[in-house]
């Protein structure tokens, strides 16, 4: 259904992407080229709770409905953006509020945030 369109779509567009940027890679050695190696250490990986496991299992299946796979999917991808968050460096900060009163709070504490494409 809406779903396969959706992943089609989804396959199309980074297949396009990789031909713009001229990477031709074998697939099969992709997939397999991080077997028995040791994960960085920079690297965090999103807590598999029943929540990301219930999403997973909506945005994976064939058979979800197109509304269903992009409210799952855009829902994903909000708390993946929210983890990264929580990873920059952070500083505390006082701010006075409306009603004349001190509040302690977070405030980024860093001048440059590195995106990959």
């Amino acid at each position: 259904g809406g779903n396969m369109v959706a992943i089609d779509l989804i396959v199309q567009h980074v297949h396009s992407q990789l031909e713009e940027r001229k990477l031709r890679w074998d697939m099969a050695t992709l997939a397999s080229a991080h077997q028995a190696q040791p994960l960085p250490e920079t690297l965090s990986v999103l807590k598999c709770t029943p929540q990301v496991q219930g999403m997973h299992t909506f945005i994976r299946n064939k058979d979800t409905c197109r509304d269903e796979f992009i409210f799952y999917s855009k829902r994903l991808m909000r708390l993946l953006i929210e983890y990264a968050l929580s990873l920059l460096p952070f500083r505390t900060c006082t701010v006075q509020t409306l009603q004349g009163q001190d509040y302690e709070g977070r405030r980024f504490d860093g001048t440059r945030v590195s995106l990959l494409q």
